[in-house]
């Protein structure tokens, strides 16, 4: 299990709009809105790294409004990076 953090800065006026997209988005809980610095703090699940890495850069970054998205805290369990090791790529 992979818990993540990540800190997305929002296009001026897109908050509600981009908060909305996110919180359909499955394994990703929106934890804070700060207005007046047009951010989202989300918090993400996921089974491995890979996963993770997938929910940033193909579901975020990919919604109208999101200018960039910054990892401000990620924790795994050793068994994971195991797990990942034995996948075939």
């Amino acid at each position: 299990m992979v818990i993540s953090s990540v800190v997305v800065t929002v296009k001026r006026g897109c908050l509600p709009v981009v908060s909305e997209a996110v919180s359909k988005l499955s394994g990703i809980d929106v934890f804070a809105h700060v207005e007046q610095e047009s951010k989202l703090i989300l918090v993400l699940e996921s089974e491995t790294l890979e996963s993770s890495h997938h929910l940033v850069t193909n579901e975020i970054e990919k919604i109208s409004g999101v200018l960039n998205v910054q990892l401000a805290y990620c924790h795994f369990e050793e068994n994971t990076l195991q797990q990942e090791e034995m996948q075939p790529q």
